[in-house]
């Protein structure tokens, strides 16, 4: 609607555009007309209710536009943001701050283009404190346990958290806060520390310490335990997880041959339970074959100082159980054993050879590591 006219032909404009008032005699009906152009009422200015925000991260706020005059026919108001990252606007000018810094919020009307402008700080809310659970952790080598950080305020902009560990021969930490603990001498220690990304001054600590065990009690907690342990391939030490190889080495590197029976190679799995102190060996191809076995910390070789304990097997083989002359071995040194490697060696030397004395050594190797 353009205009009106009352009865006494006031007109009065309502709209834009052009219209025609058409008067109308009662007698002889004879008309009469006027043409009538309404012109738009354009905007000259906007406001807004604020030239300033301060906020924190997370806040919320809303602003308002003001167009000028009154009566300017089209008060449309567009709303942008310098910069997103730090806060967004909707289209009815409600502010989210979204990061932190500073930005610009601009309203800018659709007649005319006139703009109005709230700078906007928004500041960080600042970590001030961390606490660990647990602050202390003390187990055996192989070991591990998640350490859980609670950040302070729990608003906080930034909750990242750095994790460290004073000595990585001792204990290693991932970066969600896994210990575990890597060292083999009873008593040592190494301090985790969580420190705050967003404030290095804030962080907390964890003591970790390795249970010192003698050779009898790292096997029974290791292998005569409530449950089975089984053992494959170690596969990241690449083809060479068996063959030929310094004595005192936890891989074969120099000489690989093919194990016997394709069926006993990758994917393969041997499984020691101390109920009835059983060995399983599982192949490939879905065959088993399995006996018994015996750890002997007392039966270790005693001229080689990296023995732990001798490994006896009856009636079944360790996985492709036999030495470089493809001799059924069913007596091994155990060398290395933790939770997670087991490395088995067979001294090749002639018998009563003592690397310990004299120097370099020749053995066969057999490295895996737990399922």
């Amino acid at each position: 609607m353009v205009a009106t006219v009352d009865e006494f032909g006031g007109i009065y404009a309502t709209g834009q555009g052009s219209a025609s008032i058409i008067a109308t005699t009662k007698v002889g009906r004879k008309v009469a007309s006027c043409a009538v152009y309404v012109n738009p009422v354009p905007v000259t200015r906007v406001t807004l209710d604020k030239q300033a925000l301060y906020l924190v991260n997370g806040d919320k706020a809303t602003l308002a536009a003001t167009v000028l005059p009154a009566n300017a026919t089209n008060k449309t108001v567009n709303w942008t943001t310098s910069d997103a990252r730090v806060v967004t606007v909707s289209a009815t000018g409600a502010v989210d701050a979204v990061g932190w810094g500073n930005a610009t919020i601009t309203a800018t009307t659709a007649d005319g283009g006139f703009t109005a402008y709230c700078l906007v700080t928004v500041s960080k809310i600042s970590v001030t404190g961390i606490t660990l659970k647990p602050t202390t952790f003390a187990s055996f080598p192989g070991e591990s346990t998640t350490l859980e950080a609670t950040i302070y305020p729990d608003n906080a902009t930034f909750k990242g958290v750095t994790w460290t560990s004073s000595d990585t021969k001792v204990a290693t930490v991932t970066d969600k806060g896994v210990v575990t603990i890597v060292g083999e001498e009873g008593g040592a220690t190494a301090i985790i520390r969580a420190t705050s990304e967003d404030n290095p001054a804030v962080f907390a600590e964890c003591t970790v310490e390795v249970l010192p065990e003698t050779a009898e009690e790292k096997l029974a907690r290791l292998f005569h335990g409530i449950s089975s342990k089984t053992w494959t391939w170690n596969e990241s030490v690449g083809a060479n997880c068996y063959g030929m190889g310094d004595a005192f080495a936890t891989t074969a590197t120099w000489w690989n041959p093919a194990i016997p029976g394709t069926t006993e190679r990758f994917g393969a799995t041997m499984t020691f339970s101390p109920t009835g102190m059983t060995l399983v060996k599982k192949r490939t191809d879905g065959s088993e074959v399995s006996g018994t076995f015996k750890f002997d910390p007392a039966g270790k070789n005693p001229n080689w100082r990296v023995s732990v304990a001798k490994l006896t097997t009856t009636g079944v083989t360790i996985l492709g159980g036999s030495d470089y002359n493809n001799v059924a071995t069913y007596q091994l040194e155990v060398t290395r054993l933790t939770a997670t490697d087991l490395v088995l060696c067979k001294l090749m030397e002639a018998e009563g050879f003592n690397p310990n004395v004299e120097g370099w050594g020749t053995a066969c190797l057999w490295v895996f590591k737990a399922k």
